[in-house]
């Protein structure tokens, strides 16, 4: 790391669609903030994408998102201390195997990001946040294996995560590895 990188700790929640990342992010970074963190929320990019997504998605657009993913998280590296992810470059590949298999062109540059992240918070699926908003594909079936595979990844890829439980419990892993 140069004199001029500045490392920050990057926080994401992953998991399927309609999980509450994005609900749970928000509020982490609130709680921050009231602790003096500079902490800062990055968005799930695949709502920008102007290709097809979900069930309709080609490989473009999962590569598109995967990289204006790693884009945004770099864009922030001097903003803040604490960057606070509804996703990160793991859910948009998993969508991607899902539809289309392994790349293994690809994998290598997914595998090297999921380096950078200090802490990925899995989501559990909550059927009570599964609804329509315009983005979201309400396929339950879809929604289910995308969990599925996300756990055999983590698994087979031995990525370290924390299961979330809730909002204090992961509060206070972050705030003990200060």
């Amino acid at each position: 790391m140069t004199s001029k990188e500045k490392k920050i700790t990057k926080i994401a929640f992953i998991g399927t669609h309609g999980t509450a990342k994005t609900t749970t992010a928000h509020d982490l970074v609130t709680r921050l903030k009231k602790k003096r963190i500079n902490a800062e929320f990055l968005g799930e990019v695949a709502r920008m994408c102007p290709l097809p997504i979900n069930q309709n998605a080609t490989p473009e657009s999962q590569k598109w998102i995967i990289f204006n993913q790693m884009s945004k998280e770099f864009e922030f590296r001097d903003k803040c201390d604490y960057l606070v992810g509804d996703r990160s470059v793991l859910d948009s590949w998993i969508y991607y195997l899902n539809l289309f298999g392994h790349n293994p062109n690809l994998e290598p540059i997914i595998m090297e990001h999921m380096g950078s992240y200090d802490f990925l918070f899995k989501m559990p699926i909550k059927p009570e946040y599964f609804q329509a908003d315009g983005i979201r594909d309400l396929d339950l079936d879809f929604q289910r294996n995308i969990n599925d595979l996300m756990d055999k990844v983590l698994h087979e890829k031995q990525i370290p995560y924390y299961k979330y439980e809730d909002m204090k419990t992961t509060l206070n892993i972050i705030l003990s590895k200060k």
